[in-house]
């Protein structure tokens, strides 16, 4: 379907004086066209090089993290608030379970055998055992 030049004209408005002009002499117009050139290549590519490197790093740090031994390298945490991993079994769950350890009530050796190694290895939990043991022979006497 053909549009009359007529109909052509008429939908055309005609622009205020000195628009054009303003447009193209506008920041918006020269930014583009900036934009658009190679100027802005290195910078370009130093950001792109810079996100590679970043991204590399942040997935060799999730890798290291996900398979490091958690038996080589028992801290969990850090500082005074350190959990340690030994025998397979944290200084949280160890803390749960000391009075049941003490009391002999653990029937899966299994547990048994963890908590063992982890107080053999963990100074700070095996001086908990040793105040919990106290107190305990103590109250059954």
């Amino acid at each position: 379907m053909r549009i009359s030049k007529s109909e052509n004209d008429a939908l055309w408005v005609e622009c205020p004086s000195g628009l054009i002009q303003e447009v193209a002499s506008s920041k918006t117009l020269d930014r583009a066209y900036r934009d658009n050139t190679d100027t802005d290549t290195p910078r370009r590519q130093f950001i792109v090089a810079a996100a590679t490197a970043a991204g590399i790093a942040v997935v060799g740090g999730v890798s290291y993290l996900a398979t490091r031994n958690t038996e080589a390298t028992p801290d969990v945490g850090g500082g005074a608030m350190a959990v340690k991993a030994y025998g397979g079994i944290d200084c949280i769950d160890v803390a749960k379970v000391l009075p049941l350890y003490i009391g002999g009530e653990i029937k899966d050796q299994v547990k048994v055998s963890q908590i063992k190694t982890h107080l053999q290895m963990c100074e700070s939990c095996r001086e908990s055992f040793e105040y919990q043991s106290a107190n305990n022979q103590s109250a059954n006497s």
